[in-house]
C-alpha cells in the first residue's frame, strides 16, 4: 500500500479546504458605523442630522449627527440599509449597501462618504 494513495490526499484537502470554509462563515466581525463630516481633497461631505441604519440579521440604529455606534455581525457579507429623513418636508435617501469583510476584525463606515460615492447627494 502507497503511503499517500489518492483518496487520502482527497481526504486532506477536502478536510483543510472545509476548515476554512468554516472559519470563513462563522467569523465574528466588528462593524463601525459613523455620522460624522468627512473630507476628500478639496471636497468637505458634511454629517446629517439623522441616520436610521439596518444591518441585516441585526438591530435598527439610530445615529445622531457627530456620533458613531458599533455592533457584531457574523459572516463575510452583510448588507446595511440606510435611511436618513428628509428636511423641510423633502423626501429623504434610502440607500442599499452590500459589503464583504473576509477575514477583517473590524470596518469602520462613514455614512455620509457612502452617501456621496452612491452620488446621491
Amino acid at each position: 500500500m502507497k503511503r499517500l494513495n489518492p483518496y487520502r490526499i482527497a481526504a486532506l484537502t477536502f478536510v483543510v479546504v472545509g476548515t476554512m470554509l468554516l472559519m470563513l462563515i462563522g467569523k465574528q466581525h466588528m462593524l463601525i458605523i459613523e455620522n460624522k463630516p468627512y473630507k476628500i481633497g478639496d471636497v468637505s461631505i458634511e454629517a446629517f442630522d439623522t441616520v436610521m441604519v439596518k444591518v441585516s440579521k441585526g438591530e435598527d440604529l439610530e445615529i445622531y449627527e457627530d456620533d458613531y455606534d458599533y455592533l457584531n455581525t457574523v459572516g463575510p457579507f452583510f448588507t446595511l440599509a440606510i435611511e436618513i429623513p428628509g428636511e423641510n418636508g423633502a423626501e429623504g435617501i434610502k440607500l442599499n449597501k452590500k459589503l464583504y469583510m473576509g477575514y477583517a476584525d473590524r470596518m469602520k463606515v462613514n455614512i455620509p462618504q457612502l452617501v456621496h460615492e452612491a452620488g446621491i447627494r
